[in-house]
């Protein structure tokens, strides 16, 4: 639930679930108007809770009413920093609603309105803000006061003997997979499909492998995202295509060098030609001969630099290139500044540049 003026860019920032080509969702608004936001600002400031945990209540309400044939199939999912977990239990308290004749909300006795509530337990510098003892005990009183349900709407029905509590608490989203389906709320392929996706979650970020020109990094990312593309959403499957797109040009601004035959002790990197139509410079022909500098780490420090004959020098083994993390820079520069940067990395494939051989490489 989000107040109204806030709500319009939700499509964008909740992508994954809004999809990319026709972005859609349905809003729960919050509180609406400018006085109304301030004052829930101002509450959650000061750790006030109540007003915004009475406005989910009633927009679930509302929503049952939207759509009747869901009753008894809602979850809600919340944090336990936003008066969630009162929330959760007025929300487990409440049955199925119609409207009478008259236009007025009625109960359906018997029937619940949601299935079940799952709460996120709010990380703080590492630790949950909510002790492991206080959830424990939270879990245990709510799941006391309001018993398994029997026979939900939606559930799987494979193993009775499961008990489907109603209230979970959760670290994180493989977590609650796990309790899902012990509760028997999900069966096994269910669960598999949500630890794959949180797997898929894990891998590094491939646009921001790409904004960093990083092409080992983005070659791993790719291979073990690869693994589960079939089950990808709409916005990942975007997100995989963007990055293999860009994955030449990535490759294009790599400096790519076999790994040195045994008893080298130096790697020389000498610069042949340059040109920069930006900068309206070409090398040979300039007055002043372009400098390669190397670049390590992420503070881009300078290790060494080329002399005036364009050889880059550096001792092998060379930690820059060997480390697992390694990306380093070759800034290509001149008497006026910076023309451009290129990369260099260790790789055996049959494209890499070995001793003697001429290559060329995007800045």
């Amino acid at each position: 639930a989000r107040p109204p003026l806030f709500v319009r860019s939700l499509a964008k920032k909740l992508r994954r679930i809004c999809g990319v080509r026709n972005p859609r969702m349905a809003i729960l608004p919050g509180q609406g108007g400018t006085v109304k936001v301030g004052l829930n600002v101002m509450r959650v400031l000061a750790r006030d809770f109540s007003s915004l945990g009475q406005t989910k209540v009633t927009r679930i309400l509302e929503y049952a009413l939207l759509f009747p044939e869901y009753q008894g199939r809602f979850v809600f999912i919340g944090d336990d920093g936003q008066a969630d977990v009162q929330a959760a239990e007025v929300m487990l308290s409440l049955e199925a609603v119609g409207l009478n004749s008259r236009g007025s909300m009625v109960k359906r006795r018997g029937s619940s309105l949601v299935a079940f509530v799952a709460v996120h337990a709010v990380q703080k510098g590492g630790a949950c803000a909510v002790p492991d003892a206080e959830r424990r005990h939270l879990v245990a009183r709510i799941r006391a006061k309001f018993p398994p349900a029997a026979e939900p709407p939606g559930a799987p029905h494979f193993d009775r003997a499961m008990t489907r509590h109603r209230f979970f608490y959760f670290v994180d989203y493989k977590d609650l997979a796990e309790q899902l389906s012990d509760a028997g709320w999900i069966d096994a392929e269910q669960t598999q499909a949500i630890l794959r996706a949180v797997k898929r979650d894990r891998v590094p970020d491939l646009n921001a492998r790409v904004a960093a020109c990083d092409l080992k990094g983005l070659r791993r990312a790719i291979a073990e995202w690869s693994k589960t593309a079939n089950e990808a959403d709409e916005a990942e499957l975007d997100s995989f295509a963007r990055a293999g797109a860009a994955l030449p040009d990535v490759l294009r601004v790599h400096l790519v060098l076999s790994l040195p035959p045994p008893g080298v002790v130096s790697i020389g990197v000498q610069m042949l030609h340059c040109s920069c139509p930006a900068s309206n410079f070409v090398w040979p022909g300039a007055e002043f001969i372009p400098r390669l500098v190397l670049q390590e780490g992420r503070a881009r420090v300078s290790t060494s630099a080329s002399g005036e004959d364009g050889l880059l020098v550096f001792p092998w083994p060379c930690d820059a290139l060997c480390r697992e993390d390694a990306h380093p820079a070759v800034d290509v520069q001149h008497a006026q500044g910076a023309l451009g940067r290129f990369y260099v990395i260790l790789d055996e494939s049959a494209a890499a540049a070995r001793h003697g051989s001429i290559t060329e490489v995007a800045l």
